[in-house]
């Protein structure tokens, strides 16, 4: 599977769909692949997943033809440079705020001219050699996915001159945290939270850019895909198990 694959069905307007993932587990993202979802999200920010969990659940994805992505802990070079240099086909960054952050991601991403990514062809993203392929980096400046999450009113504030950085694709907006932020936890459904987001949508939209967020429930990923989003995740691995057994013991016992 081409790297660019999900780049380029966003870009063309289509709908990409993708899920959460919280246990450390290459089965579960086989089986997410066999169910023909576009994309993966591995969370190392919330989970106990490790850079070991992480290098076999990208290549249980790549194996199933879906898209590897990573939410790391933190806007780190470190931690930027270890999730890509593992073979993710791109990284999620959260808590983004201001445009120095972005930035920041940029320079942390990308190999020169673009970034100052360290260059480190022996791991798995260099394809295990110590010969420099320029055309290799060349391919994983254009198709490694940038997203960034923002989670609070006054990044919402920044969108506008974050959507001007051309190395931006998609920019997420994180529902729950949002809602805190507006003094509103949890409430992802309430008018203010919905017409807050629809008109940050408008505004990534409107640039160019990918507009992305999450759903608890299929209901409310249709609203949001009537919205312009079109890097979906909805539910998570965990949840999605736990709601499955517990329809399958009503259904049975009840």
């Amino acid at each position: 599977m081409k790297k660019s694959y999900i780049k380029e069905k966003m870009y063309s307007g289509n709908v990409c769909l993708g899920t959460w993932l919280f246990l450390p587990s290459p089965d579960v993202v086989e089986i997410i692949g066999l169910a023909g979802l576009d994309f993966v999200v591995i969370d190392m920010e919330h989970s106990p997943i490790t850079y070991e969990n992480t290098s076999s659940m990208i290549a249980a994805a790549e194996s199933k033809g879906i898209a590897p992505f990573v939410r790391v802990s933190e806007l780190s070079a470190s931690h930027i440079l270890r999730t890509l240099d593992t073979g993710a086909h791109g990284i999620q960054i959260p808590h983004v705020e201001t445009v120095e952050d972005v930035r920041k991601i940029i320079q942390y991403s990308k190999y020169h001219p673009l970034g100052e990514r360290g260059m480190a062809p022996s791991t798995r993203a260099g394809q295990y050699t110590l010969k420099t392929d320029k055309q290799l980096l060349k391919k994983a400046n254009d198709e490694t996915l940038i997203v960034l999450t923002l989670e609070s009113e006054s990044s919402l504030d920044n969108v506008a001159k974050m959507t001007e950085i051309e190395d931006v694709d998609v920019i997420y907006i994180g529902p729950y945290d949002l809602s805190q932020a507006m003094g509103l936890p949890g409430e992802v459904d309430h008018p203010d939270v919905i017409n807050k987001m629809e008109r940050i949508f408008s505004i990534i939209n409107n640039s160019g850019k990918i507009a992305g967020s999450f759903a608890s429930t299929t209901q409310r990923a249709k609203r949001l895909k009537d919205l312009g989003v079109n890097y979906l995740t909805c539910e998570t691995d965990g949840t999605l198990l736990r709601s499955a057994f517990n329809d399958l013991k009503r259904q049975i016992l009840d």
